[in-house]
């Protein structure tokens, strides 16, 4: 009977210990590289546009433009420095696309900012952790 117990609760960790991995590959964020976006150009065309042309903060889904529809992201946030598009995420920590200004974009590119890795003009991926 004690054999029994020790293999169920054995089983039990190894299902919590899968479970755990899996939640972390699904949801932690990562850096994304420019070959994971074959329309890197026209993303970069579409939230300049947004910047633009709508209100601040986060759009609802019936405003997102196409090529961002089909990124699947979490959601679309317009500021005036940029916008952005967390594609992965989980309480504080979240990962995705900038783009931003031209002016950021000098200052991203001048401080070096680890948050952020360049993809193409005008569009980074960024991470953020906790």
């Amino acid at each position: 009977m004690k054999n029994i117990i020790m293999r169920g609760l054995a089983g039990l960790v190894l299902v919590a210990v899968i479970a755990a991995v899996g939640l972390y590959v699904v949801v932690y964020p990562r850096h994304y590289k420019a070959d994971e976006f074959v329309a890197l150009k026209l993303i970069a065309k579409a939230a300049n546009q947004l910047r633009q042309s709508e209100s601040r903060g986060s759009l609802p889904q019936e405003k997102w433009p196409y090529v961002i529809i089909d990124l699947y992201p979490k959601d679309v946030r317009v500021y005036p420095s940029g916008v952005l598009i967390p594609l992965r995420g989980f309480f504080s920590y979240e990962s995705g696309l900038y783009i931003p200004t031209e002016e950021v974009s000098k200052k991203i590119e001048a401080r070096k900012m680890p948050i952020y890795q360049r993809l193409g003009k005008g569009v980074y991926s960024y991470k953020i952790e906790g």
